[in-house]
This record gives C-alpha cells, sequence and structure tokens, in this order.
C-alpha cells in the first residue's frame, strides 16, 4: 500500500541520484560528491520528504500486528485494502506565502519535498531538493472513482494529472493546511500529533554525498 511505502521506503535516497550500490558508494564518498539540500520544519519538529492525510495515509500504523508478523509488508496491503472501503473526505485551508486557497472534499493530501513519493521515483519529477520550494497535491473526491484511481496518481505522475480539475498542486516556500475535521498527519510515514500544519523550506541546510 502507499501507506506502506510511505514508510519503508527511502524516497529521499531516490531523489538525488544516491548509489545504493556499495562499490559506487565508496566511489563518490572518497570523491567528496557532495549536494546541498533543503530541509522542511513542520511546526515544532522536521520532516525529510513527505506528510500527508486521507486514502491510504494511515495504513502504516493502522496494521495489524500480528498479521505484519506472520505475512510482513503484505499487512499493509490489507489495511489499505480496509480503507478503500471507508474513505474520508475533508475541507481544508491551504496557505501558500500568504495566499489562501480554500478545499473541500479532499480525499488525499500530500504535502512532498521529494521527486519520489511511495517508491515512484518520477511521481513529482520535476522537484529539486535544492529549490527552495515544498509542494502540496490535493485528490477530491471526484477522482476517486475506484481505488485503481488513487493509485494511478503515483503511476502517472504529478505533471500527467495537472489537467484533472480534481487534483490540485501548489508550490511555495511556506506552506500551511488548516484542517476543518479531527486528523492526524502522517510524517515521513509516522504517525504524528498534528492536526494542523505549518511547513518551512529551510533551503540547503543539509550537505548529502550523492552519485553522478
Amino acid at each position: 500500500s502507499l501507506s506502506a511505502l510511505l514508510h519503508d521506503v527511502d524516497d529521499i535516497k531516490l531523489s538525488p541520484n544516491t548509489h545504493k550500490n556499495k562499490d559506487n558508494a565508496r566511489k563518490f564518498l572518497l570523491e567528496n560528491n557532495v549536494k546541498e539540500i533543503d530541509l522542511c520544519k513542520i511546526n515544532d519538529s522536521y520532516m525529510s520528504y513527505v506528510a500527508g492525510i486521507g486514502t491510504y495515509t494511515a495504513g502504516v500504523y493502522n496494521a495489524d500486528q500480528k498479521l505484519k508478523r506472520k505475512i510482513g509488508k503484505a499487512a499493509y496491503v490489507v489495511s489499505a485494502i480496509k480503507e478503500t472501503f471507508n474513505v474520508k473526505s475533508y475541507s481544508i485551508n491551504i496557505t501558500v506565502d500568504n495566499k489562501v486557497y480554500k478545499e473541500k472534499d479532499c480525499i488525499l493530501v500530500l504535502v512532498i519535498n521529494s521527486k519520489s513519493v511511495g517508491g515512484f521515483a518520477k511521481f513529482n519529477k520535476k522537484a529539486e531538493l535544492d529549490d527552495g520550494k515544498i509542494d502540496v497535491i490535493v485528490v477530491k473526491k471526484d477522482y476517486f472513482n475506484t481505488p485503481v484511481n488513487v493509485w494511478s496518481i503515483f503511476v502517472a505522475g504529478v505533471e500527467n494529472l495537472r489537467k484533472f480539475s480534481s487534483v490540485k498542486v501548489y508550490s511555495g516556500k511556506n506552506i500551511s493546511v488548516e484542517v476543518k475535521d479531527k486528523v492526524l498527519w502522517n510524517v515521513d510515514g509516522d504517525k504524528s500529533n498534528f492536526q494542523n500544519i505549518e511547513v518551512k523550506c529551510l533551503e540547503k541546510k543539509i550537505r548529502m554525498f550523492v552519485g553522478e
């Protein structure tokens, strides 16, 4: 499920051409290839790449522990299927660099500082980790005809979905999201205690070794 991938896939590692191969890793460490990337501050904490609410995002911490011991990550898929039959929608106010947008019937909201989400490496392919911007993707209830439609967002990618009125994309340096319903945000795959969030992009605050 998306929720499992939010928790278990290193999307930052997929974004700036880092190497998973040990020999390649040793080589670029010796060559001292360093990239300065942005850091996101979320309320009184920090996030690496994504915060989300809505469809599938809670599955990572709602998955049955006994089932996880028996079938591993497949337990997240079971949890996601259960969520499919209990889709909730939210009314939110999004503030992007002091400009306010009101959105209703939102079933999925993602605040992202990454090209990749849930292991889909090209999901937000125009994003850069050092561009000083945070992206917000909002999916409306109209898009959710079947569970396949939500998954298709991650396969097609953000740029191919801008034409749909039921998918909204915002970008800015300072983002806040106020949710009128009771929610808890999934931040980098972990359950937070946040109802509303304020996310600030701190430009080039992290130095990361990367490949070519």
